[in-house]
């Protein structure tokens, strides 16, 4: 199913707007021992909340930064969401840019590999860096234009 269609279906079942992060931040506890507790606190969120959301959106930097245990969890949460909510999309935080040939592998790692219904990227190294991510038809970009983080101005509101 396409992403229009998976979130127009969420959306309507769930009567809901709302899109969920699984930023699983060590930070902010001790509770991270392993990419299996990372996968349990997920599963908690996504089990308390699946009839809430129209969206789950796990970033990858906070999976990436626990090494292969976190891109176990990462995967073992994607995995969980595939068989049990199917009908939720997947959004991909991963804020991808790069030139075409490394964009294609962003693109088929976030697609084909991860199986997200879509995923962050920047524009601005212009439309040959997206290409590879709009040949998935079914699939959705979400294009960071201006973020909402406190110094996003410095260069997101220059004039040329």
């Amino acid at each position: 199913m396409d992403f229009a269609n998976k979130l127009q279906k969420a959306v309507s079942k769930n009567n809901s707007l709302l899109c969920v992060g699984l930023d699983p931040d060590p930070s902010q506890g001790d509770s991270f021992k392993s990419g299996h507790s990372i996968f349990k606190f997920n599963q908690q969120i996504i089990d308390q909340t699946a009839d809430l959301v129209c969206a789950y959106k796990p970033n990858i930097a906070f999976y990436e930064a626990e090494g292969l245990e976190g891109l176990r969890a990462l995967k073992e949460t994607i995995l969980y969401l595939a068989k049990n909510f199917p009908q939720i999309p997947i959004v991909f935080d991963a804020k991808r840019a790069d030139i075409p040939n490394t964009a294609r592998m962003y693109a088929k790692s976030a697609f084909d590999y991860w199986q997200a219904d879509a995923v962050t990227v920047y524009p601005h190294l212009g439309l040959d860096s997206l290409k590879p991510f709009l040949e998935y038809k079914d699939k959705l970009i979400i294009l960071l234009i201006k973020t909402s983080n406190p110094d996003s101005g410095m260069f997101q509101d220059l004039k040329t």
